[in-house]
């Protein structure tokens, strides 16, 4: 017995297997691809398969499980499994590569491979100084602004030597980039914008299956440390963060960008996503120990990300920042979504710190150094010399944090 009917993630959950035998759903988009579902003594089951006739006019049906999904890597929040027409997608994609390879027709897959060997071959001749205008081309096509991409382009053709640009892409040697960072004539921040842009160029081949000398790992790898090390200050003290600190927390003009900034420093989620917190993502979990050697304990969370393990766990001195972000939101934006809001667009989120950050370094005398630079030097200074690692993580079940528990049920609810 068969039907037809586009199979969707709702019309695959909802189908149930009949009372006995077996059932074939075939799917509208791609012929020769359906849902199977099946009653038998033992049990029921569904699971997505293909039927069709192979080169030499044989019958093939074949099936596939659930578990070739991999679907704990899509373990979702509430700490359950993604259901079968969660994959729905991915199985019309499984079935398309096996009916093509039955039929003896080319793959996705091996047109794919067969368009990289003809890339491989071409990116073979290109110099460094094509590739370079094909990056610039490419920028032009997604919006950057001409102002910055004539910036790149006169740091390339002023420091990178003329030789250099005329190698080959793929055969660029270490010696010559790292000669190119070392020269006297390149300004700190100018190498700051030209690393990237080179690492864009060197990173070209991969898009097409090709390997060169270099990449963007290697221009942040330990040989180009070494030329950063010998331009760079010195590491700093603890009074250098403590001052910075100071002068972030204080900032009462701009507190939502001084306080965004704080709580970057602290965190490991990137800053774009910490401008557009929300407090509806923001969750607390109690953990039971499986074997009673300690009582129940909470943790508190910032659920930025569907993948479980980048969410970011809240340490008390971080709780004690956001509950004072809450504080100045109620405040100043009263019913706000976002835990940095802005008077524009009816309080949505900040868009730019950058006023911020060069106040404050100002004032502690630093010369200008982007935020995510300093907060990777300051977590790798604190994982060195004050044993961050013992830093106690924020638990919301303790006795002291009961009031703070009444003041998070007040949080507004988006």
């Amino acid at each position: 017995m068969g039907h037809r009917a586009l199979l969707t993630t709702q019309y695959v959950d909802a189908a149930t297997p009949p009372q006995r035998g077996e059932l074939w759903i075939s799917d509208t988009e791609l012929q020769g691809f359906g849902l199977r579902l099946w009653a038998t003594k033992s049990g029921t089951g569904k699971a997505f398969s293909i039927r069709c006739l192979d080169q030499s006019g044989r019958q093939v049906r074949r099936s596939t499980s659930y578990w070739d999904f991999s679907p704990f890597g899509y373990w979702r929040r509430e700490h359950e499994l993604p259901s079968l027409g969660f994959f729905v997608d991915q199985a019309r994609a499984w079935a398309g590569d096996e009916l093509d390879r039955l039929k003896g027709k080319p793959t996705l897959r091996d047109e794919e491979i067969a368009q990289r060997a003809r890339s491989r071959t071409m990116l073979a001749r290109v110099s460094l100084q094509q590739a370079e205008e094909a990056v610039l081309s490419r920028m032009a096509d997604k919006g950057i602004s001409l102002t910055h991409r004539d910036r790149l382009d006169k740091l390339f053709a002023t420091h990178v030597p003329q030789t250099t640009k005329q190698l080959r892409l793929l055969e660029v040697p270490q010696k010559e980039i790292v000669a190119v960072f070392k020269s006297k004539n390149l300004s700190q921040a100018n190498l700051r914008v030209l690393r990237p842009f080179l690492g864009r160029i060197f990173d070209l081949p991969f898009e097409f299956g090709a390997r060169g000398k270099l990449s963007s790992h290697h221009l942040r790898g330990r040989s180009f440390s070494r030329v950063d090390a010998q331009r760079r200050r010195p590491e700093p003290k603890t009074s250098f963060y403590n001052d910075l600190f100071h002068q972030l927390e204080s900032d009462q003009c701009y507190w939502q960008q001084a306080l965004c900034l704080r709580l970057f420093l602290s965190f490991h989620a990137p800053l774009s996503q910490l401008m557009a917190a929300r407090w509806d993502q923001v969750r607390d979990y109690r953990y039971m120990p499986r074997d009673g050697s300690r009582p129940p304990f909470g943790r508190r969370t910032w659920e930025y990300s569907k993948i479980t393990w980048r969410n970011q766990q809240i340490s008390n001195v971080d709780n004690s920042i956001l509950l004072r972000v809450l504080n100045l939101g109620r405040r100043d934006f009263p019913g706000a979504a976002f835990w940095f809001p802005s008077h524009r667009g009816q309080f949505g989120h900040i868009r730019a710190i950058d006023h911020s950050w060069r106040k404050a370094l100002a004032h502690v005398g630093s010369t200008y150094a982007s935020p995510k630079v300093v907060r990777d030097r300051y977590q790798s200074y604190r994982y060195q010399h004050e044993g961050w690692w013992l830093e106690r993580a924020y638990d919301p079940l303790k006795e002291e944090n009961v009031a703070d528990l009444s003041k998070k049920s007040e949080w507004p609810e988006f």
